[in-house]
Protein backbone atom coordinates (compact mmCIF):
# COMPACT_ATOMS: atom_id res chain seq x y z
CA UNK A 1 0.00 0.00 0.00
CA UNK A 2 1.27 2.91 -1.16
CA UNK A 3 1.86 6.34 1.09
CA UNK A 4 2.74 9.90 0.87
CA UNK A 5 6.31 10.02 1.42
CA UNK A 6 6.03 13.09 2.60
CA UNK A 7 3.38 12.88 5.66
CA UNK A 8 2.92 9.01 5.37
CA UNK A 9 -0.82 9.34 4.57
CA UNK A 10 -2.41 6.39 2.80
CA UNK A 11 -2.44 7.20 -0.73
CA UNK A 12 -6.01 7.29 -2.24
CA UNK A 13 -8.25 7.69 -5.09
CA UNK A 14 -9.42 10.79 -3.10
CA UNK A 15 -5.70 12.16 -2.13
CA UNK A 16 -3.72 11.14 -4.13
CA UNK A 17 -1.94 14.19 -6.78
CA UNK A 18 0.21 13.82 -10.13
CA UNK A 19 3.38 15.23 -8.78
CA UNK A 20 5.86 16.01 -11.44
CA UNK A 21 9.19 14.15 -10.73
CA UNK A 22 11.09 17.04 -12.27
CA UNK A 23 9.07 20.19 -11.92
CA UNK A 24 6.69 20.89 -14.93
CA UNK A 25 8.07 24.58 -15.27
CA UNK A 26 11.40 23.18 -15.84
CA UNK A 27 10.18 21.36 -18.95
CA UNK A 28 9.25 17.80 -16.74
CA UNK A 29 6.80 15.25 -17.74
CA UNK A 30 7.78 12.29 -15.63
CA UNK A 31 4.39 11.88 -13.77
CA UNK A 32 3.61 10.01 -10.68
CA UNK A 33 0.70 9.05 -8.51
CA UNK A 34 2.66 7.18 -5.92
CA UNK A 35 4.68 9.75 -4.19
CA UNK A 36 2.74 12.25 -2.75
CA UNK A 37 -0.65 13.71 -1.21
CA UNK A 38 -2.40 16.52 -2.88
CA UNK A 39 -1.78 18.61 0.18
CA UNK A 40 2.11 17.79 0.78
CA UNK A 41 2.05 18.34 -2.84
CA UNK A 42 0.59 21.71 -2.95
CA UNK A 43 2.93 22.33 -0.14
CA UNK A 44 6.54 21.48 -0.98
CA UNK A 45 5.45 22.48 -4.81
CA UNK A 46 4.58 26.34 -3.15
CA UNK A 47 8.35 26.24 -0.80
CA UNK A 48 10.84 24.16 -2.35
CA UNK A 49 9.75 23.26 -6.38
CA UNK A 50 8.99 27.35 -6.85
CA UNK A 51 12.75 28.58 -5.88
CA UNK A 52 14.04 25.79 -7.84
CA UNK A 53 12.55 27.39 -10.82
CA UNK A 54 13.00 30.77 -9.88
CA UNK A 55 16.79 29.72 -9.12
CA UNK A 56 16.52 28.37 -13.19
CA UNK A 57 14.41 31.28 -13.93
CA UNK A 58 17.04 33.51 -16.46
CA UNK A 59 18.24 29.75 -18.06
CA UNK A 60 14.60 28.70 -19.25
CA UNK A 61 13.71 32.11 -20.18
CA UNK A 62 15.87 31.40 -23.02
CA UNK A 63 14.81 27.83 -23.97
CA UNK A 64 11.94 27.45 -26.53
CA UNK A 65 10.65 23.81 -24.67
CA UNK A 66 6.84 23.17 -23.97
CA UNK A 67 5.32 22.93 -20.41
CA UNK A 68 2.18 20.11 -19.57
CA UNK A 69 -0.57 22.46 -19.28
CA UNK A 70 -3.05 20.39 -18.82
CA UNK A 71 -2.77 19.93 -15.13
CA UNK A 72 -2.84 23.98 -14.48
CA UNK A 73 -5.86 24.25 -12.69
CA UNK A 74 -4.96 21.54 -10.20
CA UNK A 75 -1.25 22.27 -10.08
CA UNK A 76 -0.78 25.14 -7.96
CA UNK A 77 3.14 24.95 -8.45
CA UNK A 78 3.25 25.31 -11.79
CA UNK A 79 1.50 28.39 -11.18
CA UNK A 80 3.12 29.94 -8.19
CA UNK A 81 6.37 29.05 -10.02
CA UNK A 82 5.24 31.40 -13.84
CA UNK A 83 2.97 33.54 -12.30
CA UNK A 84 5.24 34.80 -9.35
CA UNK A 85 9.23 36.31 -9.71
CA UNK A 86 9.79 35.99 -5.82
CA UNK A 87 6.12 37.33 -3.89
CA UNK A 88 6.23 33.87 -1.93
CA UNK A 89 7.41 33.70 1.88
CA UNK A 90 10.66 31.51 0.42
CA UNK A 91 11.70 35.01 -1.95
CA UNK A 92 12.64 37.43 1.18
CA UNK A 93 15.59 34.72 2.38
CA UNK A 94 18.99 35.25 2.03
CA UNK A 95 20.89 33.73 -0.52
CA UNK A 96 22.28 31.13 1.38
CA UNK A 97 18.91 29.73 2.60
CA UNK A 98 17.74 30.20 -1.34
CA UNK A 99 20.57 27.49 -1.90
CA UNK A 100 19.67 25.48 0.35
CA UNK A 101 16.08 24.91 -0.62
CA UNK A 102 17.42 24.55 -4.13
CA UNK A 103 19.38 21.95 -3.26
CA UNK A 104 16.71 20.35 -1.50
CA UNK A 105 14.99 20.28 -4.47
CA UNK A 106 16.94 18.83 -6.91
CA UNK A 107 16.59 16.15 -3.73
CA UNK A 108 13.37 15.87 -3.94
CA UNK A 109 13.93 15.16 -7.56
CA UNK A 110 16.45 12.38 -6.43
CA UNK A 111 14.08 10.89 -3.80
CA UNK A 112 10.82 11.19 -5.91
CA UNK A 113 12.79 9.19 -9.01
CA UNK A 114 13.66 6.54 -6.55
CA UNK A 115 10.46 5.93 -4.96
CA UNK A 116 8.78 6.03 -8.22
CA UNK A 117 10.95 3.06 -9.73
CA UNK A 118 11.28 1.29 -7.16
CA UNK A 119 9.35 2.31 -3.85
CA UNK A 120 12.30 0.86 -1.04
CA UNK A 121 10.91 3.81 1.47
CA UNK A 122 12.94 2.81 4.21
CA UNK A 123 15.83 3.69 1.97
CA UNK A 124 14.88 7.19 1.82
CA UNK A 125 13.59 8.10 5.01
CA UNK A 126 17.13 9.88 5.88
CA UNK A 127 16.70 11.92 2.65
CA UNK A 128 13.50 12.78 3.13
CA UNK A 129 14.20 14.41 6.78
CA UNK A 130 16.99 16.27 4.10
CA UNK A 131 14.15 17.19 2.35
CA UNK A 132 11.81 18.60 5.49
CA UNK A 133 14.76 20.39 6.36
CA UNK A 134 15.04 18.21 9.61
CA UNK A 135 19.10 17.42 8.90
CA UNK A 136 21.35 19.90 6.90
CA UNK A 137 21.02 19.35 3.27
CA UNK A 138 24.56 20.15 2.74
CA UNK A 139 25.54 17.21 3.80
CA UNK A 140 22.90 15.37 0.98
CA UNK A 141 23.11 16.84 -1.83
CA UNK A 142 25.91 19.39 -3.72
CA UNK A 143 26.72 20.59 -6.91
CA UNK A 144 29.21 18.78 -9.32
CA UNK A 145 30.95 19.95 -12.70
CA UNK A 146 29.54 19.22 -15.40
CA UNK A 147 30.22 16.66 -17.86
CA UNK A 148 31.91 17.96 -21.30
CA UNK A 149 29.54 17.20 -24.09
CA UNK A 150 30.11 18.57 -27.45
CA UNK A 151 27.16 19.14 -29.53
CA UNK A 152 26.70 18.64 -33.06
CA UNK A 153 23.59 20.42 -34.90
CA UNK A 154 20.35 21.16 -33.22
CA UNK A 155 21.19 20.43 -29.91
CA UNK A 156 18.52 19.91 -27.95
CA UNK A 157 19.07 20.03 -24.04
CA UNK A 158 17.60 17.10 -22.04
CA UNK A 159 16.82 16.02 -17.84
CA UNK A 160 19.00 12.82 -16.83
CA UNK A 161 18.76 11.37 -14.01
CA UNK A 162 20.88 8.08 -12.63
CA UNK A 163 20.35 5.86 -9.67
CA UNK A 164 23.01 3.66 -8.21
CA UNK A 165 22.60 1.59 -5.20
CA UNK A 166 25.35 -0.61 -3.91
CA UNK A 167 25.48 -3.10 -0.59
CA UNK A 168 28.86 -2.94 -0.33
CA UNK A 169 29.49 0.97 -0.23
CA UNK A 170 26.08 1.26 1.59
CA UNK A 171 25.35 4.09 -0.74
CA UNK A 172 22.24 4.78 -2.43
CA UNK A 173 23.15 8.20 -4.88
CA UNK A 174 21.35 9.36 -7.42
CA UNK A 175 23.12 11.85 -10.31
CA UNK A 176 20.51 14.73 -11.45
CA UNK A 177 21.88 16.61 -14.42
CA UNK A 178 19.15 19.23 -16.02
CA UNK A 179 19.05 20.55 -19.36
CA UNK A 180 22.76 19.24 -19.51
CA UNK A 181 23.98 22.02 -17.86
CA UNK A 182 23.77 22.04 -14.03
CA UNK A 183 25.06 18.44 -12.43
CA UNK A 184 24.36 17.19 -8.87
CA UNK A 185 25.32 14.63 -6.50
CA UNK A 186 22.52 13.20 -4.49
CA UNK A 187 23.06 10.50 -1.42
CA UNK A 188 19.83 9.64 -0.73
CA UNK A 189 20.97 7.19 1.89
CA UNK A 190 24.41 5.59 3.85
CA UNK A 191 22.87 2.87 4.91
CA UNK A 192 21.35 0.89 1.98
CA UNK A 193 21.97 -2.61 1.98
CA UNK A 194 19.32 -3.71 -0.97
CA UNK A 195 20.29 -5.32 -4.12
CA UNK A 196 22.67 -3.90 -6.54
CA UNK A 197 20.71 -1.69 -8.57
CA UNK A 198 21.27 0.66 -11.35
CA UNK A 199 18.67 2.70 -13.68
CA UNK A 200 17.62 6.04 -15.11
CA UNK A 201 15.75 8.33 -17.10
CA UNK A 202 16.28 10.72 -19.87
CA UNK A 203 13.84 12.89 -21.36
CA UNK A 204 14.54 15.65 -24.25
CA UNK A 205 12.86 18.76 -23.92
CA UNK A 206 10.53 19.09 -26.78
CA UNK A 207 10.18 22.32 -28.38
CA UNK A 208 7.46 24.41 -29.13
Amino acid sequence: MRTCYYCDSILTNRNRSAEHVIPNALGGRLVSYKLLCRSCNIQVGETVDAVLVRHFHEFTNQLNFTRDRKKQVKDRRTNAAEETDGQNEIGAANKEMEQDIVLRGIAKIAIGFYLHKVGERRYADIGIQNLKGELPIHGMARAIPKPHVQHYGDFKPKHTIKVTGSPTTRMLQAYVLLFDEYAYLVNISDRYDGAEIAFGYEAELKSR
